[in-house]
């Protein structure tokens, strides 16, 4: 086994490659198409990805013998799999599958990691149960792996001190306006003998005053806490 790992390592050239599974074909699929399907997700990958992909014959014809399982010792597992993709030098590795979903077929591909065989994307479609309609949602399957996933959506920054201060410096300035007129409404009232309506517009004016005074604080606290510039 080892020897044989050595020679697929010598046999991999340099660039991306990527292990493309055989297509596993369930009960009720015609089992012809197999190899057709392999090839069909091994040129999507080639597209998709641009890099080489490499085949279950293609390890065969490297090597030169019978069948690449059998020589390593894999029975298909993702262990195997990771196992053969490490020695050709792949960082992926694509599987797929064809299975019957009662009156429909069920395509199923997925992306993993050369290395540990981990799961990085997968993608599944129905189709109807014929050879070309099997081919499309394959090739669409191959593409969804590849697909660049949903950008973040944008954030907007939050406010900076300074900002946060010139808008407490307003509603400071806001505040002193309304206690002022507050207070002059107060001394007309006053003037025409109406004391309790000018005794409303004054502590109007001393609450209007004194959230002047709270706003102008917070504005002066924000102002020379600011990071600098």
């Amino acid at each position: 086994m080892t020897a044989a790992l050595a020679a697929l390592a010598l046999a991999a050239a340099a660039g991306p490659r990527t292990a493309v599974m055989d297509v596993h074909l369930g009960a009720g699929v015609e089992g012809s198409l197999g190899a057709y399907l392999t090839q069909v997700l091994a040129s999507e990958v080639a597209e998709r990805s641009g890099a080489q992909p490499v085949v279950s014959a293609d390890l065969t014809a490297m090597l030169g013998l019978e069948k690449q399982r059998e020589l390593l010792g894999c029975e298909g597992s993702d262990a195997c799999a990771a196992e053969i993709a490490g020695a050709l030098g792949a960082d992926r590795i694509v599987s797929a599958s064809v299975a019957a979903a009662g009156a429909n077929y069920l395509v199923t591909a997925s992306l993993l990691d050369g290395a540990h065989a981990r799961p990085i994307a997968r993608a599944t479609r129905m189709c109807a149960k014929d050879n070309a309609a099997v081919e499309v949602a394959l090739r669409a399957v191959a593409a969804q792996l590849y697909a660049a996933p949903p950008a973040p959506e944008a954030k907007s920054a939050p406010l900076a001190r300074g900002t946060w201060a010139a808008l407490a410096g307003g509603v400071a300035a806001a505040l002193v306006g309304g206690g002022a007129w507050a207070g002059t409404t107060a001394m007309s009232e006053a003037q025409a003998n109406d004391a309790d309506a000018a005794l409303l517009r004054a502590h109007l004016a001393d609450g209007l005053y004194a959230g002047a005074l709270v706003a102008l604080g917070a504005a002066g606290f924000l102002w020379f806490t600011r990071p600098a510039p």
